[in-house]
């Protein structure tokens, strides 16, 4: 992944700076709510809830609504497939 973008930045808040300006940054990622993630991953939504209040899923509260990242359902579902391998070399189907 192309770094760059960070020198590209910084170097416009400098300018900013020595202008005594304001920036201003976003950023933004697709975002899913619980029930979208459940969904995705085969889990239901209260599973969801679950897994954010353990913090195994990480979100942003913004009101009453969760919100989590694309790049956290990625991890989620990484995570889980992680899981799923460990339990069949620890107990291999039987032949």
């Amino acid at each position: 992944m192309d770094e760059g973008w960070r020198d590209v930045a910084l170097g416009f808040i400098q300018q900013a700076h020595s202008q005594a300006r304001a920036v201003t940054l976003t950023a933004t990622e697709k975002t899913y709510s619980p029930a979208e993630v459940g969904r995705m991953t085969g889990t239901s939504k209260s599973g969801v809830h679950r897994r954010i209040e353990d913090g195994t899923i990480k979100a942003l509260r913004v009101g009453t609504r969760w919100l989590i990242t694309e790049s956290e359902v990625a991890r989620y579902r990484a995570y889980m497939m992680d899981g799923i391998a460990a339990m069949v070399v620890d107990e291999p189907f039987d032949e």
